[in-house]
């Protein structure tokens, strides 16, 4: 029952979003009801509701670009390091705005796009996995993840922080 039903709403959604991009009687309602919702959010409830709903839009657009296209998720990265500080101080508050994840988990999600894209698959062969870099990256990642069980450790979250880091760095010498 729920097959036949997606077998008839798919090639619908498929017609109004990828095929005519919106440019449909349903697709001009939806985006009207859309505005008039964000318009009615930002006067009635708060603004800073509607800043956070547009900036989650965007920020969603830029995870998928990064994965889809790896090349410009390397340039998103780094452009928006630059401007990590930048609603802070639009907002000209004293809380600190939890930012210094994004760009972490940009680069984590090029490294998805590069990992699912045929063409630079290509590029990683055995001679890269045998090469001794690789060979003691890997090495030094095993033996920082074995330090999760050292009983002399002070600190777990001081680990995770710096394990996180290393991954990082891992994800981009890949």
């Amino acid at each position: 029952m729920l097959n036949k039903a997606a077998a008839s709403v798919l090639p619908w959604l498929h017609y109004h979003f990828l095929d005519r991009k919106m440019a449909t009687s349903f697709g001009i309602a939806l985006l009207g009801f859309i505005a008039i919702a964000l318009s009615y959010i930002t006067v009635l409830v708060d603004s800073k509701i509607s800043i956070g709903i547009v900036a989650g839009v965007g920020g969603i657009f830029i995870f998928l670009l990064c994965i889809v296209y790896p090349k410009i998720g390397y340039y998103a990265t780094y452009v928006i390091t630059l401007f990590l500080m930048f609603p802070a101080r639009l907002l000209n508050s004293a809380a600190v705005i939890p930012t210094g994840l994004v760009p972490e988990y940009l680069s984590y999600l090029t490294l998805l796009g590069v990992i699912t894209r045929q063409e630079y698959r290509k590029e990683i062969t055995s001679k890269f996995w045998n090469h001794a870099i690789t060979i003691w990256i890997g090495v030094l990642l095993a033996y920082y993840l074995l330090q999760i069980v050292n009983p002399a450790a002070t600190s777990k979250l001081g680990w995770f922080n710096f394990f996180r880091k290393q991954v990082s760095f891992a994800a981009f010498f890949t």
